[in-house]
């Protein structure tokens, strides 16, 4: 959290960290598709996936070398994937 620039200059931001918890949940086929889309319905709010600016500096001095930005950039194509509709 300390390296993210925007976790610093905004409360409000959910941040790297809890980003990513919601990523190992959202991408567990185990989790099941319902959840799946009220968890991608939290993190794609305002405070949520797009503020990341993508800096990679979480990624960089994460101590267990998680890619977080990665993830974070999964999410959000995942994101956009569940609002297209095709009727």
């Amino acid at each position: 959290m300390s390296s993210c620039n925007i976790a610093a200059g905004d409360n409000e931001y959910l941040g790297p960290a809890a980003i990513n918890k919601a990523y190992r949940f959202a991408m567990d086929e185990r989790e099941g598709s319902d959840m799946k889309q009220r968890r991608l319905e939290i993190i794609e709010q305002e405070n949520g996936v797009w503020r990341c600016q993508t800096q990679f500096s979480c990624t960089e001095v994460c101590p267990k070398d998680i890619p977080l930005t990665e993830h974070i950039q999964e999410l959000k194509r995942e994101a956009v994937k569940s609002n297209l509709k095709f009727w």
